[in-house]
């Protein structure tokens, strides 16, 4: 039984994954672009849809981008390590986890200028 449902796991897992690659066909170079937040409702993940519509037009049978929101590939804290070892190749992490890598980079929270804070 235990194996019974351990097979039906990783069948519905396979099954659930297989979409993401349907739109690459064979011998275009995939960009997998994995970010946070909705796909639709929020500003990041809908500017992904319209950069993977228009690289999916624009770049037809070249390459094609397939876009991961809600942390389907990677988390805030794993995606800039996939992003080093080629397992993601565009992400869109918080402002944090890019200070967190250099700590000169100021927060970026809001499109209202920050009291106090100076450009360099």
């Amino acid at each position: 039984m235990k194996k019974m449902v351990l097979a039906a796991a990783a069948a519905a897992f396979t099954l659930a994954a297989a979409p993401a690659f349907a739109n690459c066909d064979e011998g275009e170079i995939v960009i997998k672009f994995s970010h946070v937040t909705a796909a639709t409702g929020h500003p990041k993940g809908e500017a992904a849809d319209l950069l993977a519509k228009r690289v999916n037009e624009e770049m037809n049978g070249k390459a094609c981008m397939d876009v991961f929101p809600n942390s389907q590939l990677f988390n805030d804290d794993k995606v800039l390590e996939a992003l080093l070892l080629g397992d993601v190749q565009m992400a869109a992490p918080s402002s944090g986890q890019i200070r967190a890598l250099h700590q000169e980079i100021p927060p970026v929270r809001s499109a209202v200028p920050v009291q106090g804070h100076r450009r360099r």
